[in-house]
C-alpha cells in the first residue's frame, strides 16, 4: 500500500488526525523524522477528489491537524476545475463578484469608492 493510500485511509473516518499520528501510520519507522504530509494531502485531493482542511495545533506550534471535509463536486466545488468544468455544471458556477459598500466620505463627495479612484 501507497503512502497515499495509507493517509487516505487514516483520514477518510473524517476525524481530525495529527501530525505525529499521520507519521506513524503512513510512514512508520522509514520516515527519519521528515515526512512531505501536505504533498501527501495534495495527492489525495487530487487523486481521490476530497477537501482536506489542516490547521496548527494550539499548544504544540510545531504539530498540525488534517481532517478531510467532504467530497468535489458534492460538498465543495472542484478546486482543479477547469473553465470548461464549470461551464458544464451550472451548481459550480461561482456566484457574481461584488464590491464592498460604497465608502460615504463627507468631505468628498466625488469619492464614493476609494477603490474605484486613484489618490
Amino acid at each position: 500500500m501507497t503512502q497515499i493510500e495509507r493517509l487516505h485511509n487514516l483520514l477518510k473516518d473524517g476525524k481530525p488526525h495529527r501530525t505525529d499520528e499521520i507519521m506513524r501510520v503512513v510512514y512508520g519507522s522509514e520516515h527519519l523524522g521528515i515526512a512531505r504530509i501536505s504533498a501527501r494531502v495534495w495527492d489525495i485531493q487530487k487523486r481521490f477528489g476530497v477537501v482536506v482542511t489542516s490547521w496548527r495545533d494550539p499548544d504544540k506550534h510545531s504539530l498540525y491537524w488534517y481532517r478531510i471535509e467532504g467530497t468535489v463536486g458534492v460538498h465543495f466545488p472542484a478546486p482543479f476545475a477547469t473553465r470548461a468544468d464549470v461551464e458544464k455544471r451550472p451548481d459550480l458556477k461561482p456566484p457574481a463578484p461584488t464590491l464592498p459598500p460604497p465608502f460615504k466620505n463627507p468631505e468628498s463627495p466625488k469619492a464614493e469608492h476609494p477603490r474605484l479612484f486613484a489618490v
